[in-house]
C-alpha cells in the first residue's frame, strides 16, 4: 500500500523508470529504421506479367500483316506503334488486352483485338485474335503462325440522312459527327439475354483522306471496357457534289449485335463461332506464338 504519499511515488516511478525506457524503445526503433539496408532487386527476379503479357502482344501485332487490294495495286497498310486502348472484360475471363490499328495514310483500314483469354486457368491464358476490316476495300490479312490468310470483304456502307449539311471544316464535322452518335443504339445479344452497350467518350480515330474527299471518324461501343462494336461515320464527296454521310459497321464480339439509329434499323449481325465473317473474324491460339 502507498498510503497517503501515493502520488509522489507515482511521479517518482515514472519519472525515474517508465519515461526512460520508452525513450530508449523509441530510440532503438528509430536507430533500427535509419540503419536497415536497402532492398535490392536481384536482376533475375521474374518481371510484372502485364508488362511481359503487353510486350507479347505487341509481338503478335507485329506479326500480323494487312494489305489493301485496290484493283491491281497491293499497298502495304501500316500498324500504329501503340495500340488504341487497353482494357479487359473480367464478366467474359478475358484479362488485359489491347487493341490495335493499321493505317492508309490518314484512314484507318482494319483494328484487331489480341485478346488474353484466361478460359483455361489463369496460370495457362492463350490468345484471342479478332480482326476486322474498315475498308470499303478488299484486304488480305496474314499471321506469320497461321498457312492461311484472310481475304475480307468490303465493310459495307450505308448512307444516312441528317437535317443539316454537313461541314467542310474539320473540326466542326467532328462535332456534328458526335452529336449525330447520341441517336444510335448498339445492342449486343437475343430474347432475355439483351447487353445495351456504351459509346465510349472518345472517338478510336479520326478519317481523313483528302483524295478520296473522305473525312469522319471510328466511334466504339463498349460493353464495360471491351470494344465489341466500331462505327464507321465518314463524309464522302465527290466532284463537288454536296458532301454525303455513311456508316460502316465492324462487329468484334461472336454474340449478335443489331444496330439502330433514331429507331431505325442499320445492321445485325448472329451469333457465331470462330472463323471468319466476310469483313471480320476471330480465331484462338496458344500462348507459344508470342514466343
Amino acid at each position: 500500500m502507498l498510503g497517503a504519499n501515493w502520488k509522489v511515488h507515482l511521479r517518482w516511478v515514472t519519472k525515474f523508470f517508465i519515461v526512460p525506457v520508452l525513450m530508449c524503445e523509441a530510440g532503438f526503433v528509430r536507430h533500427t529504421f535509419a540503419q536497415a539496408p536497402a532492398v535490392e532487386v536481384p536482376a533475375d527476379a521474374p518481371a510484372d506479367k502485364s508488362a511481359v503479357r503487353f510486350q507479347a502482344m505487341e509481338r503478335l501485332a507485329q506479326r500480323t500483316t494487312v494489305v489493301i487490294l485496290k484493283g491491281e495495286q497491293e499497298v502495304p497498310a501500316v500498324l500504329r506503334a501503340e495500340p488504341l486502348m487497353k482494357y479487359g472484360d473480367e464478366t467474359r475471363n478475358i484479362k488485359e488486352s489491347t487493341l490495335w490499328a493499321w493505317m492508309d495514310g490518314e484512314q484507318p483500314v482494319a483494328f484487331q483485338k489480341i485478346e488474353v483469354n484466361a478460359w483455361g486457368g489463369t496460370e495457362n491464358p492463350s490468345w484471342t485474335f479478332c480482326i476486322a476490316s474498315l475498308s470499303d476495300q478488299p484486304l488480305r490479312i496474314s499471321w506469320t503462325f497461321r498457312p492461311q490468310p484472310f481475304l475480307t470483304e468490303p465493310l459495307k456502307f450505308v448512307p444516312l440522312e441528317t437535317k443539316d449539311a454537313l461541314s467542310q471544316t474539320d473540326a466542326l464535322l467532328q462535332l456534328q459527327l458526335r452529336s449525330l452518335m447520341r441517336g444510335f443504339a448498339v445492342i449486343e445479344g437475343t430474347g432475355k439475354n439483351i447487353l445495351e452497350t456504351r459509346l465510349l467518350p472518345q472517338p478510336m480515330l479520326q478519317i481523313s483522306d483528302s483524295e478520296r474527299g473522305v473525312r469522319g471518324a471510328v466511334f466504339g461501343f463498349a460493353v464495360g471496357t471491351n470494344p465489341d462494336v466500331h462505327l464507321v461515320m465518314r463524309s464522302v464527296s465527290q466532284s463537288g457534289e454536296s458532301p454525303r454521310l455513311e456508316c460502316g459497321v465492324a462487329k468484334m464480339t461472336s454474340i449478335a449485335v443489331s444496330v439502330k439509329n433514331q429507331d431505325q434499323e442499320i445492321a445485325t449481325f448472329p451469333t457465331v463461332t470462330s472463323g471468319f465473317h466476310g469483313a471480320w473474324g476471330f480465331f484462338f491460339a496458344g500462348a507459344k506464338v508470342s514466343d
